[in-house]
């Protein structure tokens, strides 16, 4: 696709406590509660996802569409329980790339 028609992305860094859960737990939760929250259509407009190979130790990085930045931060904060077992998530800051992300 041409850049100029790919949608922008943010990040948007997270950190679930407790800490212990795999990356494909919070992943699957995370599709969960958007589609509960947003229905399918919403879903796939956002395009949540989890940056994996950036998951470690309850910190994580969730990419989404740009105009969609405030609703991935309320999907974030409407997780109340990971794999059933109780969580909660808190955003940390939300960046135009991955590399200040990170910092």
């Amino acid at each position: 696709m041409i850049p100029s028609l790919r949608q922008k992305k943010r990040y948007i860094v997270f950190e679930v406590s407790p800490e212990g859960f795999s990356a494909e737990q919070v992943h699957r939760c995370v599709q969960q509660s958007s589609n509960a929250l947003f229905g399918s259509i919403g879903t796939a407009k956002m395009e949540p996802r989890l940056v994996a190979e950036r998951y470690a130790q309850g910190k994580g990085i969730i990419a989404i569409n740009h105009p969609y930045a405030q609703e991935g931060i309320l999907l974030l904060s409407s997780i109340k329980d990971i794999a059933g077992q109780p969580a909660s998530v808190h955003t940390l800051k939300t960046s135009g790339t991955i590399k200040a992300a990170e910092r």
